[in-house]
Order: structure tokens, then sequence, then C-alpha cells
């Protein structure tokens, strides 16, 4: 991405929270594209579709990190998802931006940091 680029983006979970955050990355946030959404439910991913325009749509969270026009992913998910997820969107490469909490559990936090410093 260059300083003028925009950055585009990938969202994953559109249920309450997560549709204000595409939400704004749709329309409030410069320079970011909401590009890609995730969601296993269908009328979440209809949604993002009609209401934001997003094209690419994912129901298997692997198949949006697979997306290699993405420069980052942002995971709003159920928080029992959230250190997995993390982990397997560094490990694709990914810039990650996660709701809180990271874990519950404070080991998962603790790998989760470990691995992300290295990245």
């Amino acid at each position: 991405m260059t300083t003028t680029s925009r950055l585009r983006i990938g969202i994953a979970g559109l249920g309450r929270l997560g549709r204000r955050h595409a939400e704004n990355l749709a329309r409030r946030v410069p320079r970011a594209e909401l590009i890609a959404a995730c969601s296993p439910i269908e009328d979440e991913l209809s949604w993002a579709r009609q209401d934001l325009g997003v094209a690419s749509l994912y129901a298997d969270y692997r198949e949006l990190l697979a997306d290699a026009r993405l420069d980052a992913v942002f995971l709003v998910t159920p928080t029992s998802l959230h250190a997995e997820q993390i982990v397997q969107a560094l490990l694709a490469g990914q810039h990650v931006f996660c709701e809180k909490p990271l874990s519950l559990d404070l080991a998962d936090c603790r790998r989760v940091e470990d691995l992300a410093a290295k990245h």
C-alpha cells in the first residue's frame, strides 16, 4: 500500500457490533475500502452486499484470508474465536484489528502477543 492508496479491508463478523464497524469502514473512514465480508449467516452477507456494496462475500473465514487483495482484516466475531482467528490472519500475512477482548484465557493472549511481535 502506498501513502495515497486506500487500505483494502475484509471484515469477519456482521452481527450487531460488526455492522457498526462495517458501516464505519465503508462510509466514514478516509482511505479505507471495505472490499470483503465474512459471516456464516446468509442474511448478514446479503446486507453487506445490498447496503454497503461489498462484492466479495465469504461464509468461511479461511476463504476471506485467502483473498490476496486484502491489506487488513477486522475481527468482530465471538470472543471465543478471537485468538485463533488472529493467529490465522497473522500467519496469512494480514494486519489485524480485533474487537475486545482478545481472549478470556491469559495463555491465549500471550500466544497471540508473541506471534504478533514476530510479524
